[in-house]
């Protein structure tokens, strides 16, 4: 059994990885919980909105001065494993492209350009982690999650990987719509009946980092 499921690995589920084991690696009493990373597509960190094989004519519209909040990875030493730095996007791409900021010019990149960056930010901690035996990366498309005695079950498609049962799920599969779908209202329906279950889903829209780093820090409390 898994203590912990990452369902989607695009720029949230990565951010919601490295959050887990940067709170982890600051711990006295420290123990390692299992955890699965479950993603459909070949390239993980990226998602589909910034994936590598899309046309260079689909830019960021942000500039790059904008991305200078997008910071780097500090060295993580945990007990049992050991996760390298990785560069703040800007560094990156002046290492990787020779570009350098302009206080005059605004620069867009491809979006291709920042799915390089995530995708190589995630190899660099999920290869590590995967070789220390701290984590287990599904490449699978999951289609059923059922919740039974507090544990959930967790299915693939087309049996593409057995069914795992795990005590916590967190889906960060990337963009939802504003307004609640009759899922939205059944799933927060559920989620007030029991005092075990968490809906981050508003919160997850509007301020999706602010959300994961507290359910992080919620969840890691239980690894102490």
């Amino acid at each position: 059994m898994y203590s912990l499921a990452i369902v989607g690995l695009g720029p949230r589920g990565l951010y919601a990885l490295e959050s887990l084991f940067v709170t982890l690696s600051r711990k006295r009493h420290k123990i390692i919980p299992k955890v699965a990373l479950i993603e459909s597509q070949t390239e993980i960190g990226c998602g589909s909105a910034w994936s590598i094989h899309q046309p260079d004519a689909n830019t960021i519209n942000i500039s790059d001065r904008d991305l200078v909040e997008l910071p780097e990875r500090e060295i993580i030493n945990g007990d049992g494993y050991l996760i390298t730095a990785f560069p703040s996007f800007i560094d990156w791409v002046r290492d990787n492209y020779n570009h350098e900021l302009d206080d005059n010019k605004d620069t867009y990149f491809e979006r291709n350009v920042m799915g390089r960056y995530l995708h190589q930010r995630a190899r660099t901690i999920i290869d590590p982690l995967i070789k220390q035996d701290v984590v287990t990366l599904i490449n699978a498309r999951a289609t059923s999650l059922k919740i039974v005695d507090k544990i959930t079950e967790i299915d693939f498609e087309n049996d593409q990987h057995q069914s795992i049962h795990v005590q916590h799920t967190l889906l960060t599969t990337g963009h939802l719509p504003e307004e609640k779908s009759k899922q939205d209202e059944e799933f927060s329906h559920h989620a007030n009946q029991f005092s075990d279950v968490f809906l981050f889903t508003i919160l997850i829209q509007k301020r999706p980092i602010t959300s994961i780093t507290n359910y992080i820090t919620l969840l890691s409390k239980e690894w102490d």
